[in-house]
């Protein structure tokens, strides 16, 4: 079972407070809860109009036929975005990485997030009971990627139908987190030994990577680093 839909209004759900939970007695429904697995990454194109613009896709049951239920679950965020280059990559990057973090629905709670695409999440019996769904979650989540300038299409896409059918997404998200991975280590360790990177693969394969290889090269010999 796949559903569209196109997100058009901003977000009219109520905003947690600071400070809310949602209790494993108050829980409708888990998503991504470790021992049942998940998957959530983002990607971006520099092709905007690849994407179908607010377009929001579930794979699967929506969160009203999910009650009392703990599944697996997927989530994939798709950025058309223009301007990316070596020198501003990361720090877009990480802007877009922490809106996830950002999301704050009444009844809708991040339990848990990694770095190795993982994301695990409860949503209250009260907010399922006042309509909570997934064209709502990512419309928040369209509507915060959308302040961006540099951000032009966004999709999002769900998944509740079972670990099958995101398995043909696995090497895609594999991919990505790769790209990612080597992007923190040159920024973050400073480490541009390609011999004995364990992405050595991924740069050689991604050129924009390579890119801003030789860009942080430059700035490190041009500031005595």
């Amino acid at each position: 079972m796949v559903s569209d839909t196109i997100h058009q209004r901003s977000l009219d759900w109520p905003l947690a407070d600071k400070g809310d939970l949602v209790m494993g007695m108050d829980t409708a429904v888990e998503l991504g809860h470790p021992k049942d697995g998940s998957t959530a990454f983002l990607i971006w194109t520099s092709e905007p109009m690849r994407l179908i613009n607010k377009r929001i896709s579930v794979l699967g049951p929506d969160l009203h036929q999910l009650a009392g239920k703990r599944i697996p679950f997927g989530k994939i965020i798709l950025l058309g975005v223009d301007g990316f280059n070596e020198d501003n990559s990361y720090e877009r990057y990480r802007k877009l990485e922490n809106v996830r973090y950002d999301i704050r629905l009444k009844g809708y709670m991040m339990r848990g997030v990694s770095q190795f695409g993982r994301e695990w999440s409860r949503v209250s019996r009260t907010a399922i009971d006042n309509g909570l769904s997934f064209p709502i979650i990512g419309g928040a989540l369209m509507d915060r990627y959308l302040e961006f300038t540099f951000v032009r299409t966004v999709e999002v896409v769900f998944f509740t139908s079972g670990r099958m059918d995101m398995k043909p997404f696995l090497p895609i998200a594999e991919n990505a987190l790769k790209i990612i991975g080597a992007m923190n280590k040159m920024i973050e360790e400073d480490s541009y030994d390609c011999d004995t990177c364990v992405y050595g693969d991924i740069c050689g394969e991604v050129e924009d990577l390579r890119a801003l290889r030789r860009s942080l090269q430059k700035k490190g010999k041009t500031t005595g680093v």
